[in-house]
C-alpha cells in the first residue's frame, strides 16, 4: 500500500477475515508501518481473530435474546396481552425501554412494485437484505425509536415528544421523515414499493393495541385511495374512517349498485378495458367535484 501522508511510503497491508454469523463482515487491518511481521507475529494475529471471532458470536447471541425479549413484549403490548401492568414495566426495565413515553405504532410494509415478478422477490425469507436495509434507513433517521420486524412489515414505535404538540403538526413531522425513508429507499431498490401507515398518539401503553390498529387501517385504505407508495395517516383518512369499523367487509357488497356487479362478473377480454375507461370517467368527476371519491377502490373490492 501506498500512504500518501508518508511522501508516497510502500509498506505492507495485511486483511485478515474474521469469521462472524448473519452474513456480516469483519476484517482485522493490520498496517506494516513500523517493522516486518514475523512469525510470532502471524500467531498473535491468528489468536486475535479467532477471539474476536467468538467474541462477536457471543454479542451476537446476546443481541438476538435481547432482540426476541423485546419482539415479544411488543407483541404482547400491541395484542393487549398484559396480565399485569407492573409485569410489563419489570419486562421493559430489563432492555432499558422507557414505556411512559407517548408513542405513535407507524407501520412500514414492502411489496413488489408494478411490472415486476413478485414471487422472484422474496419478502418473507429469513433475515432478507430488504428489511435489514430498510431497518438501517428507519433507524438512522430516529434512532430513539423502537423497531419489530414481521414478515413483510416494520413496526416502529415512534416516540412523540410531547402531547402538548399540535397532532397535525405531529403527523406531519412524521410523514417528511417516513418520506425522507422511502426517498432512499427507492434508491437501492426500484423492484419494491414500500407504503406507510400511521395511527394517532398512544398516551399510555393501554392505548397502543388501538394506534397499531389505526396504523393498519390506514395503510390498507392509504393504499387503496392513494396508490402503491402511499403514505397515510389515520386522522387524514376523514370519512373513509367509518370503513374500517365495519368487521364483515362483505356487508360493503350490498352498496355496490348491480350495473358495477355485472361489469365485475364480465368475462369478455375487453372487461379490464371496459374498467379502466370507468376509472378514467370517475377520476374526472372526482376532479371536477373536488371531493375524496374513490370508484376504483370500489371496483376492485
Amino acid at each position: 500500500m501506498s500512504y500518501p501522508d508518508w511522501d508516497g511510503r510502500i509498506c505492507n497491508h495485511f486483511v485478515i477475515p474474521v469469521e462472524t454469523m448473519n452474513h456480516i463482515k469483519i476484517h482485522l487491518v493490520i498496517h506494516e508501518t513500523y517493522k516486518a511481521v514475523e512469525a510470532l507475529d502471524f500467531i498473535a494475529i491468528e489468536n486475535a481473530a479467532t477471539s474476536l471471532s467468538l467474541d462477536l458470536v457471543k454479542q451476537y447471541a446476546v443481541a438476538e435474546v435481547e432482540m426476541k425479549f423485546k419482539d415479544d413484549l411488543i407483541d404482547d403490548l400491541l395484542h393487549a396481552k398484559i396480565e399485569s401492568l407492573q409485569s410489563v414495566y419489570q419486562r421493559a426495565n430489563l432492555i432499558g425501554w422507557d414505556l411512559n413515553k407517548i408513542y405513535v405504532v407507524v407501520l412500514f410494509r414492502l411489496r413488489a412494485a408494478d411490472g415486476y415478478d413478485a414471487m422472484k422477490t422474496d419478502l418473507y425469507e429469513l433475515h432478507n437484505p430488504y428489511q435489514r436495509k430498510l431497518y438501517e434507513f428507519i433507524h438512522r433517521q430516529i434512532p430513539e425509536g423502537t423497531i419489530r420486524v414481521r414478515s413483510d412489515q416494520l413496526i416502529v414505535l415512534w416516540n412523540v415528544e410531547s402531547d402538548q404538540e399540535d397532532k397535525s403538526a405531529c403527523v406531519r413531522k412524521i410523514k417528511k421523515a417516513a418520506e425522507s425513508i422511502q426517498k432512499k429507499f427507492y434508491k437501492s431498490f426500484q423492484h419494491l414499493n414500500l407504503q406507510v401507515g400511521i395511527g394517532n398518539a398512544a398516551h399510555s401503553i393501554t392505548e397502543l393495541p388501538r394506534s397499531y390498529k389505526e396504523a393498519q387501517d390506514a395503510l390498507q385504505l392509504g393504499t387503496l385511495m392513494n396508490g402503491s407508495s402511499a403514505i397515510a395517516a389515520f386522522s387524514d383518512l376523514g370519512i373513509y374512517r367509518l370503513l374500517c369499523q365495519i368487521e364483515d367487509t362483505g356487508e360493503l357488497a350490498k352498496f355496490i349498485p348491480p350495473s358495477l356487479k355485472k361489469l365485475l362478473a364480465y368475462k369478455q377480454p375487453n372487461r379490464e378495458d371496459l374498467i379502466k375507461t370507468l376509472q378514467t370517467f370517475c377520476s374526472i368527476i372526482k376532479t371536477a367535484l373536488k371531493q375524496p371519491r374513490s370508484c376504483t377502490s370500489i371496483i376492485r373490492q
